[in-house]
Order: structure tokens, then sequence, then C-alpha cells
């Protein structure tokens, strides 16, 4: 006997335990302690337990069998339905609800047909089931009444496993009536296609809400396969699918902000794409687990508000994304119930979303988390008590609550990103849902597809289905064509040195150009590479005249020369150019653009001795300081003959050229390329340093005015009480007729918000309440 043997009977109270000892003739200890100790001798006595089991009734041996059957450690609630289907229990008041029936008070006594509670309580009496976690706020201990959690110590359950059980299918298996695949290629494809859109956009813009506009995600949504709506009042938020993808792409670095608000495709050369299909579904799905990708928790039903939905997942998420993938390798492969997951973990990992749990009421209500020493104050379901900051609504109590968080984002995880990466196959005893775009419809079952089992270490790592059918065809124009049903990788491939002209549903247009082959000759493929890509995957040979322009390409790549560690000087027209390239050392790359091996001192030093004065701009130095002139109106003019090229590239972000020495910086470029905040503060002092003196007030205001610096604001008129204090205040802003129409408004005084379509009705009620309401609130 050890002491988790004791605690088994420390859960219940002395009367429940005197009752037990009493009608098996154990004696009692004048305290707790003492009959504890001797029943816990009686219990763990493996004689004991097998002559018990020997003697069970079928109804009580069928419940023995699937406590066992779900591990020794199951939820009433669990039990109840899998008892009431198995037909060994009658409802009470032919009530089907399960926490109805969980709750029940149970009877030792009780004979013929028995209710789940009689049931439990007449397993209790013989020594073989037991509970713990008291149904009642306000208990500590457990009684005749079954606990919200039922379990058969281990050491029990060993040896009756041994022993005679029922012959029962397994809770944990279901067989679906319909299914919906997951697919690897599917989301492969969706992810080159997105990639793909977002550069042949040549980026797209960016809300200041960080959520793409709605017409660049239309012509996104057109080229993916997986669930998306974008019809009247639907935007990314609503597409979590669509979202998913941007997030996971970007946290993987193939997408990325560039100057605030603009979402570009990164260079086709990114080690990614250089991976083979299961190493790329390999890396996505640990970005995904690791990462602050994403929440998930906002795409729940009784989310209430808390974290924007474009901030970054919590970092504690990762560890409780990690508990749910180990009950999923640990429940195996096959069809899988949803309920026999959740269970398991509700069993063993209760606390795996909220670590610090309470079991008095929660109500989940805006008004209650202002009082200051109430109870509500302990929920984890509000944002202000748990590390995710958020909150959630309609919750009764804490087994409502688990339910309605905990095991919806268990399902969440499974219906969302693991379904969309392909790794799961959901299953549904009824017609599926129709557009779940957020993972969070019900689902019945899933199951691991091959990649899925791979990843969780069930099976050895898969080849992704290979597709037949389909191919390329490159044409005498240039053009190529990517037919459905076409494998990932020849896209992928073809991304690396051609540009997207055009994407349909089935088939993709490409274009060979020069720039294009210049990008590709960059990475690895160099023009007898992708002559020898097209000779095996294109259902047609190579045109001459393509084959003739790709040889006269690589030839003009080949005489690209790159000279490192060269001083360069660029002088104001082409008559300066023609003497300073007569002198030794000094070569002449254009007119107006001369280069050497010299030192940047020395080179300096030859221009003097030549009669010019040079400016000069050390290694290093990447803003030309005091070199232009700007308006208050935005026109810039140069101070030198020959402007600064770190000044010209900064301004041509942000102007048009009017003439070599001025050009006229355009608001909305300033708004397109600045972000408020801290980027524009960076942005605005580089401007500050390229201007001579000081920048006046009216151009300071000017450029954050352009640039959107302050944004937008609402406004809206509000109707305020005061009340004499706080308590008073909260107290009738938790008042059953009154909270809905009265709102807490924060701040030191205690000012309350009256529902502008509901003030006489306030009034009228505060008057009931003996408040006399004067119109001097100042």
């Amino acid at each position: 006997m050890n002491q988790a043997d004791l605690k088994v009977f420390q859960a219940y109270n002395a009367n429940t335990l005197k009752g037990i000892a009493k009608y098996h003739g154990i004696s009692t200890g004048r305290k707790k302690d003492g009959t504890v100790f001797n029943l816990a001798k009686w219990a763990f006595d493996v004689r004991r337990i097998t002559k018990v089991q020997a003697e069970l009734s079928e109804a009580e041996r069928t419940a023995v069998t699937r406590i066992i059957q779900f591990g020794g450690t199951v939820r009433s609630n669990r039990l109840v339905k899998w008892l009431l289907q198995d037909g060994v229990i009658i409802p009470v008041e032919g009530s089907q609800d399960t926490r109805k029936n969980a709750q029940h008070k149970g009877n030792p006594k009780a004979s013929g047909k028995l209710t789940y509670a009689d049931l439990l309580a007449k397993l209790l009496l013989k020594g073989l089931v037991f509970s713990h976690t008291p149904w009642s706020e306000t208990a500590t201990v457990v009684d005749w009444s079954a606990g919200q959690t039922i379990f058969i110590p281990s050491f029990m359950a060993a040896i009756l496993k041994k022993g005679q059980l029922v012959d029962l299918p397994d809770p944990k298996l279901i067989t679906p009536n319909y299914i919906t695949n997951g697919s690897v290629v599917t989301s492969q494809r969706d992810i080159n296609n997105y990639v793909r859109g977002v550069r042949a956009a040549d980026g797209i813009n960016l809300t200041t809400q960080n959520y793409l506009y709605k017409t660049a995600l239309k012509k996104l949504a057109e080229q993916i396969a997986g669930p998306t709506n974008l019809k009247a009042g639907k935007s990314e938020s609503d597409n979590g699918y669509l979202f998913f993808l941007r997030r996971i792409l970007t946290a993987a670095t193939l997408l990325q902000r560039k100057q605030g608000n603009k979402l570009i495709a990164t260079d086709t050369q990114h080690r990614f794409w250089g991976l083979d299909s299961a190493e790329r579904i390999h890396t996505l799905f640990e970005t995904w687990r690791d990462g602050k990708v994403w929440n998930g928790l906002q795409f729940l039903s009784h989310y209430e508000r808390g974290r924007a939905l474009t901030d970054p997942a919590p970092a504690e998420l990762s560890k409780s994304r990690r508990v749910i993938l180990d009950q999923l390798k640990t429940m195996g492969s096959g069809w899988i119930s949803l309920d026999s997951v959740v269970d398991a973990i509700q069993a063993k990992y209760y606390g795996f979303l909220f670590p610090e749990r309470d079991t008095t009421p929660y109500y989940s209500s805006y008004y209650y988390s202002y009082q200051s020493s109430s109870k509500f104050e302990r929920s984890p379901y509000t944002e202000r008590n748990n590390p995710y900051h958020l909150s959630f609504k309609y919750i009764r109590d804490e087994a409502d609550g688990w339910y309605k968080v905990e095991a919806a984002y268990i399902a969440h995880v499974i219906a969302g990103p693991l379904h969309w990466l392909g790794l799961v196959d959901l299953g549904y005893l009824n017609p599926p849902p129709e557009g779940d775009l957020c993972g969070a419809a019900p689902f019945d079952g899933y199951r691991l597809t091959a990649h899925g089992e791979w990843l969780l270490g069930l099976s050895d790592r898969p080849t992704v289905e290979a597709s037949s059918g389909g191919g390329i065809i490159l044409q005498p124009n240039f053009e190529i064509l990517a037919m459905e049903p076409i494998d990932i990788e020849v896209l992928m491939t073809l991304d690396a040195f051609s540009k997207v002209k055009d994407s349909q549903q089935r088939v993709t247009t490409y274009e060979l150009t020069r720039e294009s082959v210049y990008r590709g000759q960059q990475g690895r493929w160099q023009v007898a590479d992708i002559q020898a890509f097209f000779a095996q995957h294109s259902k047609l040979p190579m045109p001459d005249n393509v084959r003739r322009t790709l040889d006269e390409w690589d030839g003009l790549f080949k005489r690209v020369t790159i000279r490192r560690n060269v001083s360069l000087a660029e002088v104001a027209n082409a008559e300066i150019g023609d003497k300073l390239a007569q002198l030794a050392q000094v070569e002449r790359a254009t007119e107006t653009v001369l280069h050497s091996k010299l030192s940047f001192y020395k080179m300096a030093q030859v221009v003097r001795e030549a009669g010019y004065l040079p400016l000069k701009t050390p290694k290093g130095q990447v803003i030309a300081k005091d070199s232009v002139k700007i308006s208050d109106e935005g026109q810039v003019t140069f101070l030198h003959p020959v402007p600064s090229i770190f000044a010209k590239q900064l301004l041509s972000e942000i102007s048009a050229e009017l003439n070599p020495q001025q050009w006229q910086i355009l608001p909305s470029m300033v708004k397109s390329h600045t972000n408020a905040g801290a980027y524009f503060e960076e942005f605005f002092g580089r401007i500050q340093q390229l201007h001579a003196g000081k920048i006046s007030p009216k151009l300071a205001n000017n450029f954050k005015a352009w640039a959107n610096y302050y944004g937008d604001a609402k406004q809206a008129q509000l109707i305020l009480i005061e009340f004499k204090d706080k308590k008073t205040r909260d107290e009738l802003c938790a008042d059953p007729e009154l909270h809905k129409h009265l709102t807490p408004f924060a701040g030191m005084r205690p000012l309350a918000i009256i529902d502008e379509a509901h003030v006489e009705q306030v009034h009228k009620a505060l008057a009931e309440r003996g408040v006399n309401i004067t119109d001097n609130l100042n």
C-alpha cells in the first residue's frame, strides 16, 4: 500500500467511507485517516479484486470494461454517453443529457435497472471504481454521487484485465459515413499558387489593420483549391484557410513585408524550393507547431474578444499543440473518434491550455470582471486570467468551459492546420457541413494520412502521390502552358526561371523572358539545365527559335563581369568622363561613371589633381547628408551638380523627376512607402539628414499628413452617468436588469455608459432602486 492507494479514499467524505466500511465489516478509526488506511488495505487485495470481479452483474462488468478501454480514467460525461449507448443504464427522468445523468444522486443499494449514478455507487461500494472532483462548487470531497472524473486504480485495472470483461467495440474507433480527405498535394499546390500569385502581382498592399485588400485577395483565392468564400461581407479575417496560408508562408520567409505595408514573395532561389516535397511539408509542419504562426482560439465559436487576429500567437500555445499531437500519436492509425481524443486529453492533461484552474462558477460577462473581490475573477476564460489575453462567452461553469474552449480548440487543431496541411482526413456520421472556412465546424472522427503518420513518428517517410494526365508545352512565342494534373515539383521548377503570365483553375501560362532566365542563372538553373528540363517534361520538342534565343541569352550572361572592391566616380557630363578615363588605372563603365582599383582616398586624389573637387562618399556611408533642399510643398532641389546615388535611391521611392536637378515628392508615394509609428520615424530621420539645414515645421507636418502618420480616428456621442463610487457602479452594472444596457467606463471616476436606445429603461430601473439622477455631470 502506498500514498496513491490512500489518496483514492481521501477524496471521499467521512460518512461515505464509513458506509463502505460498515457494509464490508471493516473497522473505522476515530478519525477519517484511520478509516482511509483500513479501506485501502482491504481494497488493494488481489484475491478480493478477483472474487468481486467474478460476481459482477452485466451492467457492472460493462462499466468496468468501458473504463478500462478508456485507459482506466474517463470523464463522467463521456462514460454516461457510452453506457447509455450500451443499454445497461436508464436515463434519469428520460433525459439523455449527460450532465444531468452524471450529477444525479447515487444509491448503492438500488436494484433492477440502474441509473448511471446508482451503477457507479454500487461499484464504489464494491471497491472497484472510484471518482474525484465533485460537481458542486462548494464541495471539496465526493460522496455516493460520482465526481467529474471516474477511474480504476492502475493496480486494480491490471488485475481486472486478466479476468472476465465484456466484448465491446473499441470506443476510440469510428466508421464514418462521409469523408473529407486531406491532401498534401493540394496544400502544396495552394502554397505554390499563393506565392506565385503574390510574385505575379509584384507584391500586394496591406491595409492599416494588416489584412489583404479584398480585390487582391479574390484574385489569389481564384488559384486556391482549399475552402474560400469572399462574397459580400466576407474578408480575409473570415477565411481561416487563406489567412493561415499567408501566416505560415510569412513565418517560413517565403513571403515578407516590405516597407511596412506591402507583401512580397521572396526570391525563387529560397532554400525551401530546393527541398523535396516531403521536406517542404515537414518544414511547414514544424513552422506551425513550434512558432507563433497561428493562434486558432479566435476562430472558436465561443471566442468573445482579446488579441487581434494579426497578432503573433502566444508562445505558450506551442506546448498546448504538442500535447494534442502527442495524444494523436498515442491514439495511433485508422479512424479515431474525436470524442476519444478529447476525453483522453481531458483525463490526462486537463490543464494543457489553461494550467491554473478554479471550480467556482464562470460567467463570461464584461461587467463581472470589474468586481474586484468577486469569485468570477478567477475564471480562466476571461482575458486577464489567462496567458493568451482572450475572453470567451456563454461559459456556465468549469465543465462547460472545458468543452466550449479546450475541446473546441483540440477539434480546431485537427480540422484546421492539420487538415489544411494534408495531414489528416475528417470523418462524419452525418453529411459534413458546407463552407467550413476556419476549421471550426463539428466533425466526428479523423484519420492520419501517410504524411501525418510520418510526421508523428508512426510510419516511415512517404512519397507525394504522383500526378498523371497533365504536362507542359513550350510554344514558339516563349509561352509555357502547364496543364493539370501536374506534379507540384514541375510547377515549382518553372517558377525558378520563368514568370507567370496568366493562371486559371486548370491551366497556368508561364513565359520565358531574358530577365526570368537570368534570375534562374543566378541560382542553379543554367541554360543547359533549362533545355534539359523541357526535353524531359514538355509534351512537344523545344522550338528552334526558343533554343537559339536561349543560347544567345546564355552568351550575354557569360559576358557579364562583376568587379569587387573598386572605387566609383560619377561625373556631371561625358566631357569630364573623357578626361578622367585617360588617367592611369581608371576605367570607364558608362559615359559618366568610372571605376578604379585605386583605394578610395587615392582615387579622390587623382580626381583633385585632374582639376576637379570630388564630393566623397566613404565606404559604409549610405546617406548623403545636407545634399538637398526640400520646400514645404515637397519640391526637392539637389545642391550638387552630380546628385548622390544614395540621395536619389531614397527619394526615388517617394518622388517623381521633374528634371535632373529637381524632383517632386508625391503624397501618394509617401503613404505607400511608409507605415505609421516606428517605421515613419526612421524614414523621416533619413530625410532630415538629406535636407540641408533644419526642416520647417510646415514640411514636417506635411510629411506626417502624406504618410497618414496619425492614422484615422472615430468618434461617437456617449451618454455617461456617474455614481457615488465604483462599488455602486460595478454592482449596478452587474444587475440582471441593467447589465445589458449599462457598461463601466474606464477611468478614475465611477462612470458608466448608458445604451442610447434604452436610456428611459435604465432611468426607470435606477429610480426603482432609489437613485436620483441630475444633469450636472462635470
